[in-house]
């Protein structure tokens, strides 16, 4: 049971979102998931595609900085705007302005014969938001983190073992993480939100916070 089901990480009212959303275009085309597609229907998407994507000078098209292969970036060629979307042949992932996706799909649209069918299946806001910013507000809820255990999680002994490692940090991750411009997908050990509600909960069990009897005392120093 992930004990942070039902808890609400307390925004601030001021905490803007991003001009751009996390956006999902599916694309029907010759590409099949574990098929792939030949070669001849490959270059035939990279020839009308991408001139259809770059003809208006609006864009441009970054290769993969994936040393293992990968799907090339679209990109804005004003450096002001923020669009990033990676162009798998079955799906144009990432971050851009409301005008801009509409625009994209709509070229995309034109795109026939090798695309047949186009869907804007994500639109979603998110905040522009840096890791500083983000582990600011989680160290500022910290209370109301360690409560949450203390409240989900009664038994001593299920508790001290859960808190052994940093599985806290990914379940609050997996149901409660904040959506931020420039997101990655998936979790890994590294996310700044997996760190920081790791390290609360570790300093909170250091201070005796899951203790019957703790302190004022105690509860201050978590709060500071």
């Amino acid at each position: 049971m992930n004990p942070f089901t039902d808890f609400t990480l307390e925004i601030p009212e001021d905490l803007k979102y991003a001009k751009e959303h996390s956006v999902r275009i599916e694309l029907t085309s010759a590409y099949q998931w574990g098929r792939g597609w030949s070669t001849t229907e490959a270059k035939e998407f990279e020839e009308i595609v991408y001139p259809a994507l770059t003809k208006s000078g609006a864009y441009k098209i970054h290769p993969s900085d994936d040393p293992w292969g990968g799907c090339p970036h679209l990109v804005s060629t004003d450096v002001s705007n923020r669009l990033d979307l990676y162009m798998h042949p079955m799906e144009f992932t990432g971050y851009t302005n409301e005008e801009d996706l509409h625009k994209i799909a709509e070229i995309l649209s034109g795109c026939k014969p090798c695309i047949e069918k186009v869907r804007i299946t994500q639109n979603e806001p998110v905040y522009d938001m840096s890791d500083y910013a983000y582990r600011k507000l989680l160290i500022n809820n910290a209370k109301a983190i360690v409560d949450c255990v203390a409240k989900e999680i009664k038994n001593p002994q299920t508790r001290e073992n859960y808190l052994q490692g940093n599985e806290s940090g990914f379940d609050f991750s997996r149901v409660c993480r904040i959506p931020r411009y420039k997101d990655k997908t998936g979790l890994t050990s590294s996310d700044v939100d997996i760190i920081t509600v790791s390290e609360i909960l570790t300093i909170a069990k250091k201070l005796g916070a899951f203790d019957k009897d703790r302190d004022m005392d105690k509860d201050d120093d978590m709060e500071r």
